[in-house]
């Protein structure tokens, strides 16, 4: 009974694993010469034609142990007590393990070595079983899954066998131990590699699967690219599922790391724990059974992939190769994690080998071979393919892009700690064992910097290239003053940026990306000075400058077009300024904690504006003279609004003077009371020139003086000299006397007195009136026009 038989099963079982059994029937049986190349392929199936061979030899050792009765006495024997019979049934075991062992070769193809081994089971039955008595050939090619042992009972070996295997669990594992160590989670990437390259080339030889079988090297290819495609994209890197991976702790110089070094190692962790989730997900979609395969080459692969990113990553910055390869270690030292036992990918229960962990490559995978083809150099063709693929298509990032992202400066700081380390080592400094360069190091080249920026702020800011970025903006609102002041900052500054973009045209030499150490220094330069000059524009406009002084609204706006200065200068980062060397100079990004070694930034820079005599100067009479002067039309302007009523209150004094005033320019003036006006009358007056020639006639005289005579007679004082008003109430007097007519004759002799003739009567010369020529004109022939105007010196 198999039952009762499970000493045989611990017999067979110690047979296939003694060494002696192995090492005799591996010389006789198990060398074949395509097994000698020492791969893992051919170790596997040497090492399962050995355990076969020396199951088979035991079978043959299994001797009868009963003694046979010839007379035929033979009821009291047990029938199952033979020779023959014992052989069988550890027989039917042996297939059950040949079963077992394939089953557990989840990657290497051990078929081969089993069919061998039974080939031989005729030899080794002649040389092992020749006691005479039956003895029984173990074949591979008979069935036992509809074997019954009692008819009546309809029991079956199958099940027999199967809890025979599972009962003794522990020495079946113990025997197979050979058999593992080229396969499962144990197994090396190569082993694995050429394992599974032969059962993917042997299952193409099967009817079955030949019409979806595909090339290796056709499968990688592709699978290449969908791995490749997935691990850059940046998107892809800000899952949360990656942070418990990529957080703390990556490398052994963490504590050290700055604060762009530690960003740049999270996302360079994350990218190769995308890459392990993604190779964990790989699905035997077409049923070819190359699921394995494909997972294996793509662990390959992505381990080469890191070693060419760290080849090309010597001079980056903030991760150089050191701390790139500490970053891509620490990813691959999660891989358990991320792909193992009770993961997404690989469920509990899934059995101790199905889950596949990729590990950080051996030094000895270089020397890894399927068949006559090196596998490193053969993937790493296919990578550098690849890469060349992406960089003319740009689908895809290529390994130089990869590292710019990984290397992106997401801090000022971080791009001046860069920019510095690249400056000293251009001079030939070497930094070795995590040495980090001083401010001392470049603190002569950054004071040349400097005064070449501000030289250039001062001239630069009239060229139309750069007045363009300031003149686009609507000033008016912050006043009349402030208008000029912030527009006179924005232009400032504007100079400033469109210099430090045309300074070293934007990049470093090297294959490095990146911006210069001068367009960097005067970004922090420019930024520092912004700051100081807003402090000493709040200060000063309170004593010395304009007291409307403001820049702070030109100073961001001048900031705010950096971009398109940027753009304007350097034209390759029009289609694409996100890429390390289109550096943008930008007003809010601070540096008060950054560090150069163990220097801080902020210690050494202000002091250079600040306390430098000649620097602080430049600032002091750039605020004065050409951001918040004081002209004189800003003295003016105050009293502007005052001007309509000056001229007014001027206009109502002049009126006033003319009517309350003396009239007239000098000359004797005769003030006469209301009720007595000395002399004659105006008619006596004109008759003592008129000769009687008839009624209504009059005689029009003009008093000349001689050329020679002076032209303007010394004036008089005050005496005698009446205003206005006086007139008016002399006028107001007669009237109420009753004279009126007399009266107003009067007041005509007045006027005509002070407003006709009182200026060209003193000018005139004094005639004797006799001497004057008398002509009549009758008043009626008279015209109007010949009447003189005020002051012409006629007298009527």
């Amino acid at each position: 009974m198999i039952s009762a038989s499970d000493w045989i099963f611990r017999g067979l079982l110690g047979g296939m694993s003694n060494a002696d059994n192995q090492s005799e029937v591996a010389l006789e049986h198990c060398s074949k010469s395509n097994w000698g190349n020492d791969d893992a392929h051919s170790v596997a199936n040497k090492t399962a034609c050995k355990l076969v061979a020396a199951g088979l030899q035991y079978i043959s050792k299994i001797q009868d142990t009963y003694k046979f009765d010839p007379k035929g006495n033979n009821n009291n024997l047990n029938p199952y007590d033979n020779q023959e019979y014992k052989q069988l049934v550890a027989c039917l075991m042996l297939k059950r393990v040949a079963e077992e062992m394939k089953r557990r070769s989840k990657i290497c193809n051990i078929d081969e070595g089993i069919e061998t081994a039974f080939s031989a089971a005729p030899q080794i039955k002649s040389k092992h079983c020749n006691n005479g008595k039956p003895c029984f050939v173990c074949k591979l090619d008979e069935k036992y899954d509809d074997c019954h042992l009692d008819t009546a009972k309809e029991v079956k070996v199958k099940p027999k066998l199967e809890s025979l295997l599972t009962g003794e669990g522990t020495t079946v594992n113990n025997t197979l131990t050979d058999l593992l160590k080229t396969d499962g989670k144990d197994a090396s990437l190569c082993s694995r590699l050429q394992c599974l390259a032969s059962k993917v080339e042997a299952l193409k030889l099967q009817q079955s699967s030949q019409s979806n079988a595909s090339d290796i090297e056709g499968e990688v290819s592709t699978e290449l690219k969908k791995l490749l495609q997935h691990i850059t994209e940046v998107e892809n890197w800000k899952q949360k599922e990656f942070d418990q991976y990529c957080t703390d702790n990556i490398g052994s110089s963490w504590l050290e790391d700055t604060g762009g070094e530690k960003t740049a190692k999270q996302k360079a962790c994350k990218l190769f724990a995308l890459g392990l989730k993604h190779i964990s997900e790989i699905k035997d979609n077409k049923q070819n059974g190359d699921e394995s395969l494909r997972k294996t080459m793509m662990c390959a692969a992505l381990n080469l992939y890191a070693d060419q990113l760290i080849k090309k990553s010597t001079e980056q910055c903030p991760l150089d190769s050191e701390k790139l390869k500490e970053a891509i270690d620490h990813a691959f030292g999660k891989s358990k994690n991320i792909m193992g036992n009770k993961t997404a990918s690989c469920p509990s229960g899934s059995g101790t080998s199905s889950c596949f962990i990729c590990n950080r490559l051996e030094e000895s995978f270089g020397t890894c071979r399927i068949g006559s083809d090196n596998v490193k150099t053969n993937l790493n063709k296919l990578i550098k393919d690849n890469d060349d693929d992406n960089t003319k298509t740009n689908n895809t990032p290529n390994m130089e892009q990869t590292l710019d992202k990984i290397n992106s400066k997401d801090t000022f700081c971080t791009e001046l700690q860069c920019a510095i380390i690249k400056k000293v080592k251009s001079t030939g400094k070497k930094l070795q064992n995590g040495t980090r360069p001083s401010w001392d190091d470049i603190n002569k080249d950054a004071k040349g910097v400097l005064t070449t920026l501000l030289g250039h702020m001062t001239v630069g800011q009239t060229k139309s290239e750069v007045t363009k970025y300031c003149n686009d903006r609507k000033w008016d609102e912050f006043g009349h003053k402030g208008k000029h002041t912030n527009k006179a900052a924005c232009l400032l500054f504007a100079a400033g940026l469109e210099h430090i973009y045309t300074h070293g045209n934007g990049r470093s030499s090297g294959p490095v990306n990146g911006p210069s150490f001068g367009q960097t220094m005067g970004c922090l330069f420019l930024k520092e000075y912004a700051k100081q000059l807003k402090e000493m524009a709040e200060k000063q406009k309170k004593y010395k400058v304009h007291p409307d002084c403001s820049v702070d609204s030109g100073i961001e706006y001048a900031f705010s077009k950096s971009k398109d200065i940027m753009v304007s200068v350097l034209t390759r980062c029009k289609n694409n300024a996100s890429i390390n060397d289109c550096f943008v100079c930008k007003i809010d990004q601070d540096y008060g904690t950054c560090l150069i070694g163990t220097d801080k930034v902020k210690s050494n820079v202000e002091p250079m504006l600040k306390d430098n005599d000649r620097n602080q100067n430049h600032m002091e009479k750039t605020l004065e003279n050409t951001v918040c002067p004081i002209l004189l039309t800003d003295i003016l302007t105050p009293f502007l609004p005052l001007a309509p009523v000056s001229i007014g209150l001027s206009a109502m004094a002049y009126y006033l003077w003319k009517y309350f005033g003396p009239l007239g320019k000098g000359g004797q003036r005769f003030r006469r009371s209301p009720t007595e006006i000395p002399g004659s009358s105006v008619q006596e007056q004109v008759l003592d020139h008129v000769e009687e020639a008839g009624p209504h006639e009059y005689r029009l005289v003009k008093e000349r003086k001689p050329r020679s005579a002076p032209t303007r007679t010394k004036r008089s004082g005050r005496v005698n000299r009446r205003t206005i008003i006086e007139i008016h109430f002399e006028v107001l007097d007669e009237c109420q006397k009753g004279d009126t007519q007399l009266n107003q004759k009067d007041f005509l002799e007045l006027l005509v007195q002070e407003f006709m003739g009182s200026e060209l009567m003193e000018e005139e010369e004094q005639v004797p009136k006799e001497e004057v020529p008398m002509e009549l004109v009758p008043i009626e022939e008279v015209p109007m026009e010949r009447v003189p105007s005020l002051g012409s010196g006629f007298m009527v």
